[in-house]
C-alpha cells in the first residue's frame, strides 16, 4: 500500500494530473479545430461555457486500489486546477468507474464510458490486465485513453488508435 509520503505515490499523482491536463488540452484543440467551443449541449452558462467529462477508469476496491485512488485524486486535482483558470475555454468534470481490478469488469467499464456521449476521454485503467481487456472496447468507441500506470511492454505491439 502506498503511504501519503511515499515518493512513488507522489509520482503517480503527478502522472495522473499531467494526464488529465494533457487530455484537457487535447479536447481543447479538438474543439478549436471543429469550431465547437461555445455554449451548447453541456453548457452551463459558467465561464468557459461547455462542460467536458474526463472518465477515470480505475481499480478503486481491488488489489491495486491504492494506485487507483491515487490516480483518481491526481485527475481531480488537475481538473480543479484547470477549472480555476479565469480564461478557460470549457469546464471539465470527472466521472469515475471502478473495475475492481477485474479484467471482465474492466470491459464493462470501458463499454459504459464508450457509450456515454458526454465523456470525451478516459484516464486508466490501473493494471496491465484491466487495460489489455478494455482496449478493444475503447477502440470500438473511438475513445481516447491515457494510462499512467498500465505500462505492459506488449501494448505498443498491439497499438490501438485510441490508447496513449
Amino acid at each position: 500500500s502506498l503511504r501519503p509520503t511515499d515518493p512513488a505515490r507522489r509520482r503517480l499523482l503527478l502522472l495522473a494530473a499531467g494526464g488529465a491536463l494533457a487530455l484537457g488540452g487535447g479536447a481543447f484543440a479538438a474543439l478549436r479545430s471543429t469550431g465547437d467551443g461555445g455554449e451548447g449541449a453541456g453548457g452551463d452558462g459558467a465561464s468557459g461555457g461547455r462542460r467536458l467529462i474526463i472518465g477515470v477508469h480505475a481499480d478503486l476496491t481491488g488489489p491495486l486500489s491504492a494506485a487507483g485512488r491515487a490516480q483518481e485524486r491526481g485527475v481531480r486535482l488537475a481538473v480543479d486546477r484547470f477549472n480555476s483558470l479565469d480564461e478557460r475555454p470549457f469546464r471539465l468534470a470527472v466521472k469515475v468507474l471502478d473495475d475492481q481490478g477485474d479484467p471482465t469488469r474492466s470491459v464493462r467499464v470501458a463499454e459504459e464510458f464508450g457509450h456515454d456521449p458526454e465523456v470525451v476521454a478516459v484516464i486508466g485503467p490501473t493494471s496491465d490486465e484491466a487495460a489489455g481487456a478494455a482496449l478493444s472496447a475503447y477502440d470500438e468507441a473511438v475513445m481516447p485513453v491515457l494510462t499512467v500506470s498500465a505500462l505492459h511492454t506488449t501494448f505498443p505491439r498491439r497499438a490501438n488508435a485510441s490508447f496513449f
